[in-house]
């Protein structure tokens, strides 16, 4: 466990990994604050690395005492600063450094944690973290992300206790992935504790129903981002049931929601009157009616994903969606060029991206419209479409290109 100092770089190493951290522009002249330093020479004379060894707590010396009182001196708010600019759980591997750094900490960073990410943690480890921030008053405490069903008891705990409540209430962000035993009457639960939720994502809660799509209708009217990934037992109902609670939402995703069709998709945009983002994959039952709705109602949209949606050919509708910046048609095999330039003489002046990935009812020499359509593309997927040489040099005109 120790300090060190590269120029204008201060480096904190805890548990046998280096944390470092670039402190300003200015190199940092150590004369003053640290004594009794090691200096470790490179090759390069200007770049002199300075090591203090702090020693377990339990066996500190008088030195390590002096050198963290010269510590203690580095100009106001450095240690402050250097510590809040790691990850949380850096912090919390530094609190075991030494009592300085645990009592600086408790002090000066946890009272601004604002996100809790505890996907890097397993099982166990997870559910204990979550019940720490729970436990603790992290008054700053917005965003929560978490995967797995280990994560779902700490949560449900933190319902019943005042501590949790609290940060619960101030909560408007969760994230919480593949909790599969996650279910409707839990999330019920959960979210009546949450009721100032702006972000709600759970992709792969496979055990969620059109009851858990009502209850956030019902209990987050100030939502404006919701993922129901995979979310197989979902189906129209419940999304035209999330929509009509749901007037500011502006970004949902339903991929994998096999039983989700047009008349939802329709709902969502009239329903919704700011909705920038939609996202819909493996879907059989979007149709070329949802298009319409799209088109009539979606004139706010800015990405659109219909990918894999078989039954999608008449992109024509979306003409008037003059907004669009990337849109995803990948696996529509229907779609057919004359639909597609007539979407393109619409909104892509305005196209940043276009994936049409497996689009194969097109022809190489769409990318002609491409090119003389599209002048901000930055990316272009066309794999899987039959192209030649002659296809490729209608794109030489899109400067801005960067990936194809």
């Amino acid at each position: 466990r120790y300090i060190f100092i590269r120029e204008d770089i201060i480096g904190i190493c805890a548990n046998q990994r280096p944390l470092y951290v670039r402190l300003c522009k200015k190199n940092l002249s150590p004369n003053g604050c640290v004594s009794e330093l090691e200096f470790l020479l490179d090759s390069d004379i200007n770049s002199v690395k300075f090591l203090i060894d702090f020693k377990k707590p339990n066996r500190m010396s008088t030195a390590d005492d002096i050198a963290l009182d010269r510590l203690t001196a580095l100009p106001w708010p450095c240690h402050a600063h250097i510590l809040k600019l790691l990850p949380l759980r850096n912090c919390l591997v530094m609190c075991l450094v030494c009592k300085y750094f645990n009592q600086l900490i408790q002090k000066e960073v946890l009272q601004d944690v604002s996100m809790l990410d505890v996907n890097d943690f397993y099982g166990q480890q997870a559910s204990n973290c979550l019940s720490w921030a729970f436990r603790n008053k992290l008054t700053a405490l917005r965003k929560i992300t978490a995967s797995g069903h280990s994560c779902l008891e700490p949560l449900l705990t933190a319902c019943h206790l005042p501590a949790g409540q609290a940060i619960l209430s101030q909560l408007t962000s969760i994230h919480l992935d593949y909790v599969n035993q996650l279910r409707d009457n839990q999330l019920s639960y959960l979210l009546a504790a949450c009721p100032n939720l702006e972000v709600l994502a759970l992709p792969r809660c496979s055990k969620l129903t059109d009851a858990a799509a009502i209850t956030i209708g019902s209990l987050l009217p100030n939502l404006r981002e919701v993922s129901c990934r995979d979310w197989t037992a979902l189906t129209g109902g419940g999304v035209a049931a999330l929509a009509q609670g749901c007037p500011k939402l502006e970004d949902i995703t339903v991929d994998g929601c096999f039983r989700v069709g047009s008349e939802a998709l329709a709902a969502l945009v009239r329903l919704c009157p700011r909705l920038r983002r939609l996202s819909i994959a493996k879907s059989y039952g979007v149709t070329d009616s949802a298009l319409e709705a799209l088109g009539e109602h979606g004139v706010t949209l800015e990405e659109l994903c219909l990918r894999q949606c078989p039954r999608v050919a008449a992109v024509q509708h979306l003409t008037r969606c003059s907004r669009l910046t990337a849109v995803d048609l990948s696996g529509c095999v229907n779609v057919a060029g004359p639909n597609l330039l007539a979407m393109l003489s619409g909104c892509g002046a305005s196209l940043v991206s276009l994936q049409l990935n497996g689009c194969v009812g097109l022809r190489g020499e769409v990318l002609a419209a491409v090119g003389r359509l599209c002048p901000g593309l930055k990316l272009l997927n066309v794999r899987g479409l039959a192209l030649m040489d002659e296809h490729l040099r209608d794109l030489v005109g899109l400067r801005r290109m960067r990936r194809i």
